[in-house]
């Protein structure tokens, strides 16, 4: 078993899930006191947890093997794990709301981090469905951008970290970027990239969430009832705590630099203003090593706080039947193009971590190499509830790829509107950005402009998995960029309303 599983087959369904307040303990023993009123369960109870900013290949199952992440893996082994899933949209609040709708972003007018961009009150929740059917909301962590839609919210909707703000160390703590090894990005975007927190693992953001989580398991949950855990890592600032600073080497660290030629081979709108505002060019190599190093190691601390989760819900004999979703909102590069960040297309930033285990209903250790979109996680749950999807959802449900019973799809997308963009060197007209993907190609553009100014990248992913040559200009593949533009159309008219 992959959590050391409790046995008591009673505490795993009920209509109220309760326990004492008992420490977790690593042995995850049967929590004493735990108790459970029998009673009907229509759907699974579910747990999604969210991270923020995770790249798709930061795992140890995705990833180098050295990444110490044994929890999200051991959550991978017990399900499925989908190598290639991405984001509709590489920045947090569009991806969310996408998420959170079943929607795509320009279809719900979230296509961007800026004034306006939020949902509204009527927006096509998909919690809504869930709750008609009896589930018990739980929202605990990063709130999404929207009014309240969970039965129980705890969190903030922005960082909230005692330690330090995305810019910032909190007070007392302001003299010590010194000491603390402090690295921001730029004076363009000031971001912290690298140091350590000032205060200890047990007080961080994402051990807060997490001791959120747990005192709520702990108190009793309704069921059935879907969970959501949202952590705000390894979202900037990225401080692990002690001893996960040091956890990776960064003179080891793996990271070769782009050439020249990829460089300047790279759409202009990112030369000219993607890299003003989160370029890495002008980062040493030591530098770019040790945020590498320093993201790897606040992973890791928030794959040990999930752990301690998992640990809970498995002690009161929960973990069984339930259906556990990790998903991050999209990712992160790590100076790979010449980029710190996201908003660009790159599989470090559009893809996306996606692992799904239900046991007894997915298939244990399979892999998906197929590309697929966020925007089916939750239409899978529906799914998974027994629950008719709504008929204006645009996501997919992926429990028939899962079981063998459907194709993936021809395609996946994910946008980005830069006119309405927070930032000003972003914000330029006409500049809604799409991304294709399938699983030999990669090409993104302009969408509203015409000629040389679509601004172009393609990629063949089967020749260059790296994404450094672009062979948008090169007429030798201009019928795949007109099959692929043809391709986009189509889903553009489809998915509008």
């Amino acid at each position: 078993p992959m959590f050391h599983q409790a046995s008591s087959r009673t505490a795993r369904r009920g209509f109220l899930i309760g326990a004492a307040g008992a420490a977790v303990v690593c042995s995850f023993a049967v929590c004493p006191g735990a108790s459970v009123s029998a009673g009907p369960l229509r759907g699974p109870n579910i747990l999604w947890i969210v991270t923020d900013d995770h790249r798709p290949d930061s795992l140890g199952c995705t990833g180098p093997s050295w990444l110490k992440t044994p929890h999200m893996d051991r959550i991978a082994r017990r399900g499925v794990l989908f190598r290639h899933a991405f984001s509709q949209c590489p920045i947090c609040t569009p991806s969310r709301s996408s998420m959170i709708t079943g929607r795509y972003c320009h279809s719900i007018g979230v296509t961007a981090m800026g004034a306006g961009q939020r949902l509204g009150p009527n927006a096509p929740y998909l919690t809504r469905p869930l709750q008609a059917e009896g589930y018990h909301l739980i929202n605990v962590g990063k709130k999404l951008p929207s009014p309240k839609i969970f039965d129980i919210e705890i969190g903030a909707q922005g960082y909230d970290d005692p330690g330090a703000t995305p810019y910032k160390l909190k007070p007392p703590f302001e003299g010590m970027e010194k000491e603390l090894g402090v690295l921001h990005l730029n004076k363009q975007c000031p971001v912290i990239v690298a140091g350590r927190h000032p205060l200890p693992a047990s007080r961080t953001e994402p051990a807060i969430t997490i001791n959120n989580a747990i005192a709520l398991v702990r108190k009793g949950l309704k069921s059935p009832f879907l969970l959501r855990v949202s952590i705000m890592a390894p979202h900037v600032p990225v401080l692990p705590p002690e001893p996960f600073d040091t956890m990776y080497d960064a003179a080891e660290m793996p990271f070769e630099p782009p050439t020249d030629e990829e460089l300047a081979g790279a759409p202009r709108w990112e030369r000219e203003a993607l890299r003003k505002l989160q370029g890495s060019v002008h980062l040493t190599k030591r530098d770019v090593q040790r945020a590498r190093a320093c993201y790897f190691g606040l992973v890791s601390h928030m794959d040990r706080e999930i752990g301690r989760l998992m640990a809970e819900i498995e002690q009161l004999g929960l973990l069984e039947d339930m259906l556990v979703v990790v998903t991050s909102d999209q990712g992160w590069c790590l100076g790979e193009h010449g980029v710190f960040g996201k908003r660009c297309f790159y599989e470090q930033s559009a893809g996306a971590i996606l692992i799904i285990s239900w046991p007894g209903h997915v298939p244990e250790g399979k892999v998906i190499n197929d590309p697929v979109e966020l925007v089916g996680v939750m239409p899978t749950m529906l799914d998974a509830g027994g629950i008719k999807l709504p008929p204006n959802v645009q996501g997919a449900s992926l429990l028939p790829l899962i079981r063998g019973e459907q194709d993936a799809p021809d395609a996946v997308f994910s946008e980005i509107d830069f006119s309405k963009s927070m930032y000003p060197c972003l914000r330029m007209p006409n500049s809604r950005r799409v991304m294709v993907r399938t699983r030999h190609w990669k090409m993104s553009y302009f969408i509203e402009r015409v000629g040389d100014a679509r601004d172009g990248d393609l990629y063949n992913l089967t020749n260059d998995p790296e994404e450094r040559r672009n062979l948008w200009k090169d007429k030798t593949y201009a019928d795949v960029v007109a099959r692929l533009e043809a391709r986009v159309m189509q889903w553009d008219e489809e998915t509008k309303h």
